[in-house]
């Protein structure tokens, strides 16, 4: 699995548009069977109800509950989006929940994510400034 993210990780810089990109992990992630994935910032994506991830696949229903819990301004993953060391390593989400000490809210995140059939996830990173990951 890691030498498709290896192979999507060098087509990033190549992609011109959010499309483009999407495309790129989408045809990555469909090797696996992965049918659920989201781009972030690493700070936290900023939503309105009424705006739309910046890309991604979740369900509605999903994605809905996530807005609607300001999930957004405190999920975990956005916070360690560039890897569990800050190295850009891509990881799971229980190594973040067994490494790193949450928030309850946090904690909250991932059980409903967990109730929603979200029971695992890989982070991966992706450098799109000298400062920022998505």
């Amino acid at each position: 699995m890691f030498e498709i993210v290896k192979a999507f990780l060098e087509d990033v810089p190549l992609a011109d548009s959010i499309p483009a990109l999407e495309e790129l992990l989408k045809n990555a992630l469909d090797q696996h069977d992965i049918q659920h994935f989201i781009c972030t910032n690493m700070y936290g994506l900023k939503c309105m109800p009424d705006r739309h991830l910046i890309f991604g696949s979740w369900g509605s229903d999903w994605v809905s509950h996530y807005i609607s819990n300001g999930y957004y301004a405190e999920d975990a993953v956005s916070f360690f989006s560039n890897g569990l060391e800050h190295d850009g390593r891509p990881y799971y989400w229980s190594q973040l929940i067994a490494e790193k000490n949450l928030t309850k809210t946090q904690y909250n995140i991932f059980a409903d994510a967990w109730d929603a059939d979200l029971r695992e996830g890989i982070v991966f990173p992706i450098n799109i400034s000298n400062t920022e990951f998505a």
